[in-house]
């Protein structure tokens, strides 16, 4: 009767399927959660293609830039540096693929020297002179014009502040062709402040009369970036 009375119970009967379920499932193998992996392996897959769109743009940056227009910039060297020393021989500098600047008495690529506008540059700078150069300050021996072994020499003021004024405008020019500037920024430095102070020394009596109209530039508003004039229109 005892017997009986258990099976006919309906509560002990819910726990005994309970507790056979749980020892069913407590004696299956345990399979992982499909969904749990996949979600881990879907973030570690994500994390290296950041990682690595990282690297890729970092790259990018440092080696100057995105291609523009299907050509590459490559990061300029800003150091002034020269193809061949001064005081080397002809022979050797043209060898190694340099060519004389009369501008500066120094060795660069042959393809920056003689670049078209770069020879009109030197033309002018030669049209100014003629330029005499002494080895001594007290100008007794002069620098034959031909010679291109040179590491030091003498000349005037005035062979300086044309140097100067060409130099600017050299630098300037092989940036804009994406050349290798001929001077580092020391040399600008020097050249803006060495061409004031000349007019400083000696100012002009209407150094402070108003004699200039000064216009905002660009005056064409079509070379203006259209995304700065919004700005400024809605500003």
């Amino acid at each position: 009767m005892r017997w009986r009375w258990q099976q006919n119970d309906p509560d002990h009967h819910a726990f005994s399927v309970l507790a056979a379920d749980a020892a069913a499932c407590s004696s299956r193998p345990r399979r992982p959660d499909i969904n749990t992996a996949s979600a881990c392996i879907l973030l570690l897959i994500l994390v290296a293609a950041f990682a690595a769109l990282y690297n890729t743009l970092r790259s990018t940056i440092l080696r100057g830039g995105f291609a523009s227009r299907g050509s590459s910039c490559p990061q300029l060297d800003m150091s002034g540096y020269l193809c061949a020393p001064n005081g080397a021989r002809p022979e050797v500098a043209y060898e190694r693929g340099c060519e004389w600047d009369p501008i500066s008495f120094h060795w660069y690529r042959r393809e920056r020297v003689e670049d078209p506008d770069n020879q009109e540059l030197i033309r002018g700078f030669l049209e100014a002179g003629p330029w005499h150069r002494f080895y001594d300050a007290e100008g007794t021996v002069e620098v034959d014009p031909a010679n291109r072994v040179l590491t030091t020499l003498w000349l005037t003021k005035r062979e300086h502040v044309v140097h100067c004024m060409y130099t600017l405008r050299q630098t300037h020019l092989w940036l804009a062709k994406g050349f290798d500037p001929p001077f580092n920024y020391s040399h600008t430095i020097h050249c803006t402040s060495y061409l004031v102070n000349i007019i400083l020394e000696s100012p002009v009596p209407d150094m402070d009369k108003l004699t200039v109209h000064a216009v905002p530039y660009p005056s064409d508003w079509q070379v203006v970036s259209t995304q700065w004039l919004l700005k400024d229109m809605s500003s």
